[in-house]
């Protein structure tokens, strides 16, 4: 085994070993708070998604996407958890296994303005960040609060460090070192459409352009169109974008990925 390959292997296992301790460090808070507030009082959603597509058209590409997305809280409160999991390969080479994910507190979260906090962390062996933080403040407001259509406009004040992969000699595209730290601001577009009990469209998009650096900006579309099949299940088609200006050598800025799956979700 070379040592490229024993690398990603090593990379993919700590990323399963974070998601694990993640999701129980999650779980066990939310219990918590289960325990110390009355349970007719707390509203529990969640939703989980597993899509993806395989093609043998001489490449053996497979791709898998995995999202779970879980919510508790009350009048006074709210913690919203979202963990994405992508995992690539073409033939025997592994070419994505990325985890992204980030927690969002929010206080009086039924008011038209709230303030909210997030905390994040995300690996990617597609741009090759061996791993990235982040945390911030900020506020937001319920634009459109309907049962069938809303959005929500959210803005946020970041503090983002990464770590890089890098060789000695990868002193391109912006990066002069290992570590890239930045402050960025977030404003963010999240809600959905919902046609009567037929299908339903979500979105969540958003832009981080460095407060430094003009030319240093990252953005984020996540698209999907849910077609219901029984009660709480949905066949979903989405569709991914990520755009980074700052890269890895041989990473790219831009990735989209169209993908169709299953959804399992309780929220209305």
């Amino acid at each position: 085994m070379n040592l490229k390959v024993a690398r990603l292997k090593k990379k993919y296992y700590n990323i399963q070993f974070l998601v694990a301790i993640f999701f129980l460090l999650n779980v066990s808070y939310l219990n918590a708070q289960n325990t110390s507030v009355a349970r007719d009082s707390l509203t529990w959603t969640y939703d989980i998604t597993a899509s993806g597509f395989i093609s043998d058209d001489g490449n053996q590409r497979v791709l898998f996407n995995n999202l779970g997305v879980f919510t508790v809280g009350n009048n006074a409160w709210s913690d919203r958890v979202v963990m994405n999991y992508q995992v690539g390969k073409v033939r025997r080479e592994i070419k994505e296994n990325d985890f992204f994910t980030y927690n969002i507190f929010r206080l009086n979260p039924t008011d038209k303005y709230f303030p909210l906090a997030i905390v994040g962390l995300e690996l990617s062996n597609t741009r090759a960040i061996d791993f990235r933080w982040f945390a911030g403040i900020g506020g937001g407001i319920h634009l459109i609060d309907k049962e069938n259509f809303k959005l929500e406009f959210t803005t946020t004040i970041i503090y983002q460090r990464t770590n890089y992969d890098l060789t000695f000699d990868d002193h391109i595209n912006g990066i002069t070192d290992d570590t890239e730290s930045a402050w960025r601001i977030t404003p963010r577009l999240f809600g959905l459409v919902q046609l009567s009990k037929g299908p339903r469209f979500e979105y969540e998009c958003w832009i981080q352009p460095s407060l430094e650096k003009l030319d240093d900006y990252n953005a984020y579309g996540n698209f999907a169109l849910l077609v219901p099949v029984i009660e709480k299940l949905f066949v979903r088609l989405g569709w991914i974008m990520t755009y980074e200006s700052i890269v890895a050598p041989s990473s790219p800025t831009f990735d989209s990925i169209i993908n169709i799956g299953f959804t399992f979700k309780n929220d209305k």
